[in-house]
């Protein structure tokens, strides 16, 4: 058959090496199946996202912190999100002066713009002296204790652009 510019295609040689489909794993991930999950979340009052509600209890379960005492949830600094400039931090750890931020993938790692204004505020943040860790949802979602665990240390997985 002919190509759309008239040029006759040239044969494609056929591939005998056959290539399996790689099989994935189930992960089960919290909230999809986990009842319990579900009614605790539900319990939280559904104050934020199911990642931000994965953080909150490890810090209030796990690490025996208490909301408004040792960390500061959803803080607005620099005027929040009604200011130009302003940021708004997911969890303020204040004897660690550690500020850790949910990122969503969809809102904080597709754009350009959401990218570079999160760049930004981590600098801005990081000059005022805090350490700042972005704590990605589909992490928090699959391997959240790990990633907590990390960002208790004050590490961070580091999320390749997209």
């Amino acid at each position: 058959m002919p190509s759309l510019t008239g040029m006759p295609r040239p044969k494609q040689p056929r591939s005998r090496v056959h290539v399996p489909q790689v099989k994935t794993p189930k992960v089960k991930l919290p909230g999809a199946e986990d009842e319990a999950f579900e009614v605790r979340y539900a319990a939280w009052g559904r104050r934020g996202t199911r990642p931000e509600f994965i953080v909150w209890e490890y810090l209030t379960k796990t690490r025996k912190q208490i909301e408004g005492v040792d960390f500061v949830w959803q803080s607005s600094m620099m005027g929040g999100r009604m200011t130009f400039a302003g940021v708004v931090i997911d969890f303020w750890l204040l004897a660690f002066s550690m500020m850790w931020r949910v990122q969503g993938e969809y809102f904080h790692a597709v754009n350009v713009q959401d990218r570079t204004r999160d760049a930004l505020d981590r600098i801005r943040l990081e000059e005022m002296g805090y350490t700042v860790i972005d704590l990605w949802a589909n992490d928090l979602i699959t391997r959240g204790r790990y990633t907590l665990d990390l960002a208790w240390s004050g590490r961070e997985l580091l999320k390749a652009v997209m």
